[in-house]
């Protein structure tokens, strides 16, 4: 998923458009798929877990933040800093707990 879902709407009348560009209305409502929806598209200063709706892993990579990656069902998050080779590696719930 790039940007989200509309909130209240059905996997298969799910807008293309909304996939792609939907924030606030994803952001600030559940929704009642029965599935995590793992979005990115608006970046956060940390990985955005709220289960069972949301799994954000956009964390401002082109701002400054760092690139991320998420490995499911083991629930690993890997993280680098442009220009830095380091790789931060910590489980998923550290992630969404750790200051930027």
């Amino acid at each position: 998923m790039h940007a989200g879902i509309r909130p209240g709407i059905s996997w298969d009348a799910q807008r293309s458009e909304d996939l792609l560009w939907i924030r606030e209305e994803f952001l600030d409502h559940p929704h009642g798929l029965g599935a995590t929806v793992i979005f990115g598209h608006t970046p956060h200063r940390r990985v955005v877990v709220e289960r069972p709706y949301k799994l954000g892993i956009d964390t401002g990579c082109v701002y400054g933040g760092m690139l991320t990656c998420v490995v499911l069902p083991d629930e690993r998050v890997y993280q680098v800093r442009l220009g830095d080779p380091t790789v931060v590696e910590e489980s998923l719930a550290a992630a969404a707990r750790r200051r930027p």
